[in-house]
């Protein structure tokens, strides 16, 4: 009786098995053999590339730019300077009270210095990168100096006692300033030829 029933059970397993193969094997060659059509790939690689969009979109509206904090250092200053200034001077980072500072120097013989504006130095000036409230504090030191002002609008640009340039640029949080020239006309000069009154 256990035998028999044994056996019962074997050939329905095996039945059972039978089927299931059988069925496998249908299942495995539809999908093996059933191509897709062409629009439905186009469909897939379409939805693909809204996603792509859609994730830079994402990424690009979520991105905050946060001005930096006061006495944060802004980067080199060099990189803002009018272009025939930057031509003509060679520039060296310094430090200076945490805000890197730009240490350059116009060699004498440089034609930005012709005739002799300096009278016959190299001319070296430091340049910096500060935030507006800064800017504007250097700046009004300057006036409360005696400074002579030659522009006050887009850019200050100032004339010391001894005719040694300052000069700040707020939209670029650029300051300035030079070592003595020979004259102030010789000052006006170099700040004509180096585009900072531009």
């Amino acid at each position: 009786m256990i035998g028999t029933t044994l056996r019962k059970v074997g050939e329905i397993v095996r039945d059972d098995a039978a089927a299931v193969r059988k069925d496998a094997e249908a299942v495995e060659h539809a999908v093996a053999h059933a191509p897709h059509p062409r629009w439905q790939w186009q469909a897939v690689g379409a939805a693909i590339v809204v996603l792509l969009v859609l994730g830079f979109l994402l990424a690009r509206s979520c991105s905050v730019s946060i001005p930096p904090p006061e006495g944060t250092a802004m980067g080199s200053a060099v990189t803002v300077l009018p272009t025939p200034l930057r031509a003509a001077a060679s520039c060296q980072p310094i430090a200076e009270s945490g805000v890197p500072v730009e240490r350059c120097v116009v060699a004498a013989r440089h034609p930005m210095l012709s005739g002799s504006i300096t009278s016959g130095r190299d001319l070296i000036f430091h340049a910096r990168l500060v935030p507006r409230t800064r800017l504007n504090e250097t700046v009004g030191q300057w006036r409360s100096a005696g400074s002579a002002v030659l522009a006050d609008g887009a850019v200050f640009a100032a004339l010391s006692a001894s005719a040694a340039v300052q000069y700040a640029n707020p939209s670029t949080g650029l300051l300035l300033d030079t070592g003595a020239f020979a004259s102030s006309a010789g000052a006006r000069e170099f700040l004509s030829r180096a585009g900072l009154l531009q």
